[in-house]
């Protein structure tokens, strides 16, 4: 993604995130109150899921803003790991609601209360517009931004929650069995869970600077050992500073009498051009120069 695209995406991704945050707060704040009002546990757990949307966009907005800091000579590479933080936090988040609503559910599973289903579901039809509404405000951009994607995915795991919310509503008219509610509550739980447990597993590998998923270094490094002049490629690093900012280092042995700044052309072009890497630093050598090791840890130095 060059800077200028950034730029220019910029002022779109912060007016999305405003949009479905304004909604998202309006709304959990009558969810949260036709809970009490109806007596449903479902309608408080999605008024708690909406909560980590809340939560979710908020933070997303302030990583966003923050990100684009320009990098200093004590951070330079900038401020981008910002979002991936926030990505990393906010699915935790989910986790601790989510035992919360759960603890409740149990009690009221044992000893369920009378529920105004009427209103519940009404404000469960509400809560579902606001999270659709949300959800659009937003979809466009879910795949440019870690962050984003992560409260695009509260978005939907909570307009799911919403139709779980209303087909319990419609139980409870048809049947009268008030157990529903407690039911759909640890359902929704599920949902929670489901739909945080991918924005963890990523954020948590960039922050430990694992190799990106979409980055393939077994056919990188067959691809720049064709080059012609290239002898071997060793100590091949591969990590993001967010999602979709990939970078790559490398030794790379060549032949004596080869023009390194050629080459070097040449590796750049390739790598950057056929994988997903934005930032590539290569350093070449003659001979294959074995690294330093620890005697301790037995790891590169």
């Amino acid at each position: 993604m060059t800077h200028d695209h950034k730029d220019e995406v910029f002022p779109a991704q912060r007016r999305a995130l405003i949009i479905a945050l304004v909604i998202n707060f309006l709304f959990l704040v009558v969810e949260f109150v036709g809970g009490l009002l109806t007596n449903s546990m479902a309608l408080i757990a999605d008024a708690g899921h909406m909560l980590t949307d809340v939560m979710a966009l908020g933070v997303a907005l302030f990583a966003l803003n923050i990100s684009r800091k320009p990098p200093t000579l004590q951070k330079t590479y900038g401020f981008r790991r910002a979002e991936i933080i926030a990505a990393f936090i906010n699915g935790l988040t989910l986790w601790l609601i989510v035992l919360v609503i759960i603890y409740e559910s149990f009690e009221r599973f044992l000893h369920p209360p009378d529920v105004k289903t009427t209103e519940m579901l009404i404000i469960a039809i509400l809560g579902l517009a606001a999270n659709v509404g949300s959800s659009i405000a937003v979809l466009r951009h879910a795949h440019e931004n870690l962050n984003i994607k992560g409260a695009f995915l509260h978005l939907v795991a909570d307009a799911l929650g919403s139709v779980g919310v209303i087909a319990g509503a419609i139980i409870i008219l048809l049947t009268g069995w008030m157990v529903v509610d407690p039911i759909i509550s640890v359902l929704i739980c599920v949902l929670i869970v489901a739909g945080s447990i991918d924005i963890i597993k990523e954020s948590l590998n960039i922050l430990m600077q694992g190799t990106p998923p979409e980055l393939d270094l077994s056919a990188l490094k067959a691809d720049l050992q064709e080059l012609e002049g290239v002898r071997d490629v060793h100590d091949m690093h591969a990590w993001a500073l967010s999602r979709g900012l990939n970078a790559l280092s490398a030794h790379v042995v060549v032949e004596k009498e080869v023009n390194h700044e050629i080459l070097l052309s040449q590796i750049v072009k390739l790598v950057t051009s056929k994988y997903p890497v934005h930032h590539v630093t290569i350093q070449m050598e003659t001979t294959n120069i074995q690294p330093l090791i620890c005697t301790d840890c037995g790891a590169p130095v």
